[in-house]
């Protein structure tokens, strides 16, 4: 590996894994599999797109992010 994709890697492999701890319901809940499941996964959107409610779900499921910082690399003499 390169030192430039190893110096990535460092840099962002916490943040992948942070965002890859998903439940592992959460794959079921968005790709239904039965009419029913269907009917209640449109119910439960169309509720969470009404006013007020977007928000406040968008404040409850989304994490809370750090901060990316990219480091400045001086280019190569070559470029």
């Amino acid at each position: 590996m390169s030192h430039a994709l190893q110096r990535y890697d460092e840099a962002m492999r916490p943040i992948v894994e942070e965002g890859q701890d998903v439940p592992k319901i959460a794959p079921k809940m968005l790709q239904p599999q039965t009419r029913i499941a269907v009917a209640l996964q449109h119910a439960v959107l169309r509720v969470a797109a009404a006013p007020g409610i977007r928000q406040f779900a968008t404040k409850l499921f989304t994490p809370r992010t750090k901060e990316i910082v990219v480091p400045h690399y001086r280019s190569s003499p070559e470029h």
